[in-house]
């Protein structure tokens, strides 16, 4: 019974500590696993301060800089470029906004110039409509003129008879004097205007077909 009893005392203790070696085995090999992943590569980068920093992980003072995985050979594996800062991402996105506005002046440009090509035959026609437009201007001058005159003429005889009864009639007929006066004013600035859009017409649709004979 004695002996019965030790033999049974001794397998129970065989049994605790196979079972004791079984699971600080299984620690170790889990602790040595992390270990050796963990050992695989390491990081490291640089602060905004110039300073290095090493790990396992990205250090707190690199989220904002390029981080370097070497392996244990000292060779690079992997790089993570920083993440932009706020200004950065506000002047990339005032950039893309500047090549969107200059595309579409561009692209008015262009289209501007295709309706100038395709609206006139040639240099004689700019000619022709500037010529056109600048007669249309100077007759309706010429009329403005001629109505005026007999205004004029109207208000010195007005004038001349001194009558009481006539004087809101002399008054009407200045006010048109004045109003025919201005109209031929703004009448000489569009001659101008028009005279200086059509000869800019002129010289640029010469450029385009310099060009276009150039590309040929």
């Amino acid at each position: 019974m004695v002996f019965r009893s030790a033999k049974n005392s001794l397998a129970l203790s065989v049994i605790v500590t196979l079972a004791f070696l079984s699971v600080a085995s299984i620690a170790n090999a889990q602790r040595g696993g992390r270990a050796e992943k963990g050992a695989e590569t390491i990081k490291k980068c640089q602060d905004a301060n110039g300073t290095w920093h090493y790990g396992d992980f990205a250090a707190f003072e690199c989220e904002r800089a390029k981080v370097t995985e070497i392996n244990q050979r000292g060779i690079t594996v992997k790089e993570t470029e920083r993440l932009p800062t706020r200004e950065e991402m506000d002047a990339k996105k005032a950039e893309r906004e500047k090549a969107r506005q200059e595309k579409e002046r561009l692209a008015a440009i262009r289209k501007e110039e295709q309706r100038l090509l395709t609206t006139y035959e040639s240099l004689d026609a700019i000619v022709r409509a500037r010529d056109d437009r600048v007669i249309a201007i100077d007759k309706e001058a010429a009329a403005n003129e001629a109505l005026k005159e007999r205004l004029v003429n109207e208000d010195k005889r007005l004038a001349r008879a001194k009558d009481p009864r006539q004087q809101k009639r002399l008054k009407e007929v200045r006010d048109q004097i004045a109003s025919f006066d201005a109209a031929n004013a703004r009448l000489n600035v569009e001659r101008q205007e028009v005279i200086e859009r059509y000869n800019a017409l002129y010289m640029r649709y010469q450029t385009l077909v310099e060009q276009g004979s150039q590309a040929k």
